[in-house]
């Protein structure tokens, strides 16, 4: 999808994942970021996000929520698979925050989820005011 957009290589921070664990490629991350944005606040332009059936976001599921992490990026284990992601607090300091919904499941799903912080579901912690719900349904 990037390749279609006017925008250099070098403005795109994308995750090593040829590092020997997610972990430290979630530290490589985390310094990549860092070094970027100097001492100014983490805040991208654009993230772009799709949801699960459990209402997760960006490798952040309801089970391993971290609302107050201070962390840009993090690792996520799970039984059959590791995976990187970026906090919750990053996603929504983002100027922008595009989430797609690509199946009538999950935008069901979404519409009963959104706005309901009481069943700890990440996707209903998106930032309102800077996001964008791409639906066919």
């Amino acid at each position: 999808m990037l390749k279609y957009l006017d925008i250099k290589k070098k403005q795109i921070y994308s995750i090593n994942t040829n590092l020997p664990s997610a972990s430290l490629s979630s530290i490589n991350y985390s310094k990549k970021i860092k070094k970027y944005f100097k001492k100014s606040k983490v805040s991208f332009d654009l993230v772009l996000l799709g949801m699960g059936d459990d209402g997760h976001i960006a490798s952040i599921f309801p089970k391993n929520l971290q609302k107050k992490s201070n962390k840009i990026a993090r690792s996520v284990v799970k039984k059959d698979f590791e995976r990187i992601t970026i906090n919750l607090k990053i996603i929504n300091n983002s100027k922008n925050i595009f989430l797609w919904l690509n199946t009538r499941k999950r935008t069901k799903i979404f519409r009963s989820f959104y706005g309901n912080k009481i069943n700890e579901i990440p996707v209903s912690y998106l930032n309102r005011k800077r996001m964008l719900v791409f639906s066919l349904f």
